[in-house]
């Protein structure tokens, strides 16, 4: 059978199917679209078996892709990536798409500047940094939501391309008001001593800020923000560590780094989509962080 003829006697159920995959759930897929549950649920019939297959297996109320329908889904989203590309070149070939990106932790602070950097070479563009959890960005990009996601421990996800963008290093960091500020090179044993912010701990995996698990600290206050510790250390009452690119961004100096590392450096990830075409925003996006965080340097 010709490819045309056999694409056209599918091709207007696939936004269903699509829709239907992705949310798991006919009335979710059907708000979405705007169709009809019934209509949904004949479309993934005549699709079902226009292909030969069963690509759902029926969970309750619920429809859950199984094995076929996996695979399905991803050439799918990737077919509608590519004709909504070339929709956006012929309509507006001029015109600059949105760039929707999100940081997990301290990356923010490393990205913000760079979604700024570009506002200015681009006025027109229209920037969306999203919070989304860790375990959900992946989901995230595969639907479309997401361009970029920026995150220090990437999951392994089939049609999502991981990029490192580099290493960035960190320190242990002390403000004014305390009393190793200034004070010459002072023994570990004796920096261990003093009162730490540190992140909340983690049920599972190593500790938040890097700190090695052999080397006892005291810590006297537990944070989920990094611009906490950074506050809590700028009034010289805690150490905390900290990347120096969050150190530099957020402290405008007021805050000194001590010698001693001991935390070793954290490499950072990006994820992505496959690329479509060569060289676009996002690429330069991505361009400005791994020069931004090799710039970083050391507080």
């Amino acid at each position: 059978m010709d490819k045309l003829v056999r694409l056209t006697e599918f091709w207007n159920w696939l936004p269903a199917f699509r829709a239907v995959a992705e949310s798991g759930h006919l009335p979710t897929a059907s708000e979405k679209l705007g169709v009809g549950r019934s209509s949904l649920s004949r479309s993934i019939a005549m699709l079902e078996r226009s292909v030969g297959k069963r690509l759902f297996d029926r969970v309750g109320r619920g429809l859950r892709l199984n094995e076929d329908g996996e695979r399905f889904l991803a050439s799918v989203r990737t077919a509608m990536r590519h004709v909504d590309d070339g929709l956006d070149h012929l309509v507006a070939p001029d015109h600059v798409p949105p760039l929707r990106v999100t940081a997990v932790g301290v990356l923010t602070y490393l990205a913000l500047p760079v979604i700024q950097g570009l506002r200015r070479e681009e006025p027109t563009l229209v920037a969306y940094f999203q919070r989304e959890r860790p375990d959900a960005v992946a989901r995230a990009i595969l639907r479309g939501d997401l361009d970029i996601a920026m995150i220090p421990e990437p999951p392994r996800v089939t049609g999502i391309e991981i990029e490192e963008l580099g290493t960035g290093t960190n320190g242990i960091y002390c403000g004014r008001g305390h009393p190793l500020y200034e004070a010459p090179d002072v023994p570990l044993a004796e920096v261990v001593e003093h009162d730490f912010a540190a992140p909340v701990p983690r049920d599972v995996g190593p500790r938040a800020d890097g700190w090695p698990p052999s080397l006892d600290r005291t810590v006297a206050m537990y944070v989920n923000d990094v611009r906490v510790a950074v506050d809590a250390c700028v009034a010289g009452r805690v150490l905390a560590v900290l990347p120096d690119f969050v150190a530099g961004s957020l402290a405008e100096g007021a805050l000194q780094r001590l010698s001693h590392d001991v935390v070793p450096a954290t490499t950072y990830y990006a994820l992505r989509l496959p690329r479509i075409r060569e060289r676009d925003l996002r690429h330069r996006f991505l361009d400005r962080m791994r020069e931004r965080l090799a710039a970083s340097g050391r507080g």
